[in-house]
Order: structure tokens, then sequence, then C-alpha cells
């Protein structure tokens, strides 16, 4: 067989592996908060967060070569991933102040589950558009 037939078949074939094992992930990541109001005591909460687990291709950037010093690879990430949060639970809790004066009472949200969405779904704040 042709040697350059050779190395354009084993191209495609390398490019067909990438494009099937190349998909990112999203997990979920225990994560407790320190919160601080000033004037109340601090108090630890349960929030977690939502990690995008990224995988990325670094090849010979072909463009570049025959440049004296150019950009010898590339890198190039995944973009069938991005992370959102697919369940979250409305939380309270009551905060004591230093000098034992009324306390404060302060909702926030604590991420139950984390999923993948299409990143051309995702807006620029993290949310789906």
């Amino acid at each position: 067989m042709n040697k350059h037939i050779w190395c354009e078949i084993s191209v495609l074939a390398l490019i067909a592996f990438l494009a099937t094992t190349s998909n990112g992930l999203c997990r979920k990541l225990e994560k407790l908060t320190e919160l601080h109001i000033s004037g109340y005591k601090a108090h630890i909460i349960h929030t977690n967060a939502c990690i995008e687990v990224r995988k990325s291709i670094i090849e010979p950037n072909m463009l570049d070569l025959e440049v004296p010093g150019g950009e010898r690879f590339r890198r190039t990430f995944t973009t069938d991933c991005c992370c959102e949060v697919t369940s979250k639970t409305l939380e309270l809790v009551t905060l004591e102040r230093f000098d034992n004066g009324p306390t404060k009472d302060v909702f926030y949200f604590r991420i139950d589950e984390c999923g993948c969405i299409l990143c051309s779904e995702v807006s620029i704040s993290g949310s789906p558009n």
C-alpha cells in the first residue's frame, strides 16, 4: 500500500476515534462555603458546585510548520457538554449577631444535581438561553 494513502487512512481513523470518545463530563463537587455578613457570626453552609471536566486534543499545527518559530501545536477543547444545574434546593440559615441583636434569615441555593447541556445553549451567565 502506498505510504501516502496509509497516512491518510490512519489520520481518518484517528479523527473518527477522537470524535466518538471526546465527550465532556459534568459532575457535582461537594462544597462547603463560609457565609460572612458584616455584624453577624460566620456560618458554614453546604452549597456544592458543578464542575466541567473538559477534554482537549493537542495536535501538530500543520499550517505553521514552515514558519520559523511558529506555533508547533494547538489545543482544541471539546464543546459538546457544558455544565448546568439540574436540581437545586432553597435553603434557609439563621445568622446570629455579634451583639446579641435580632437574628437575620438568609436564603441560598444548594446544588443537588448537575448535568450536561450543549455549550451552544448556554449564555455567558452560565444559564441556558
